[in-house]
């Protein structure tokens, strides 16, 4: 039996007002981008359809959020590709990929909804956070990112010991030398970005953070 003290599904309680107060509904559009060309190993391309099948519309309209589905993003299949270099394996299918994800996500917000993109492994941020930025730009608006992540994604070809691009979108966001279409011009500064690590950084990561000057947390541990 709940408790009518605490607030419930619909609420949220304000301890600065000691009001409760309704949470923004809000009309999202599901962007699901079974991607994994960016890791070594297969699998998370499954990852939409999983996150679909076990109920993702159903628990947001029970928020109170109207849901609409907008579909997969093409990906290419990877036995069908070749890899190219071995320090940024498929770097140009991935590239194409996150330039059709940053398509979709500036057309949802044109249409007034709030993208949730599925993925994928984490090269797919590269094409999410490019779509969201370019739709603000344009209205000189600036964004903020919380990137949360057990690690900092933010190798380059020269700096990744793996050449597993998911290893790679933070840098790429940035402005490293990646040739990734959706984010040449939407490179994000610096101050605007915060990362919180669960595992600590790679070595390569870490050189790459201290040239960004991007504001860091690292201090917390999990077995």
């Amino acid at each position: 039996m709940s408790n009518p003290a605490e607030p419930s599904n619909a609420t949220f309680s304000s301890s600065l007002r000691g009001t409760q107060m309704q949470p923004p509904r809000r009309i999202i559009r599901v962007i699901g981008v079974p991607l994994d060309l960016g890791a070594s190993r297969r699998g998370v391309d499954m990852g939409p359809s999983a996150v679909r099948v076990a109920g993702l519309a159903a628990r947001l309209e029970s928020l109170g959020h109207q849901v609409t589905d907008g579909g997969n993003i093409r990906v290419e299949i990877a036995e069908t590709q070749a890899a190219g270099s071995e320090n940024a394996r498929f770097l140009k299918q991935i590239a194409e990929t996150c330039t059709r994800t940053a398509e979709a996500v500036v057309k949802t917000l044109e249409d007034g909804m709030t993208p949730l993109v599925l993925g994928g492994d984490h090269s797919v941020a590269a094409g999410s956070v490019s779509g969201v930025a370019h739709f603000y730009r344009r209205q000189s608006q600036r964004i903020g990112v919380l990137w949360i992540d057990a690690h900092s994604d933010i190798n380059t070809p020269d700096s990744s010991p793996s050449g597993n691009v998911h290893g790679m979108p933070l840098a790429a966001l940035l402005g490293s030398n990646l040739k990734v279409k959706a984010c040449d011009a939407h490179q994000q500064k610096p101050r605007h970005r915060k990362c919180l690590f669960c595992r600590g950084r790679l070595p390569g990561g870490r050189v790459s953070l201290q040239v960004g000057r991007v504001n860091c947390h690292d201090e917390l541990s999990f077995a």
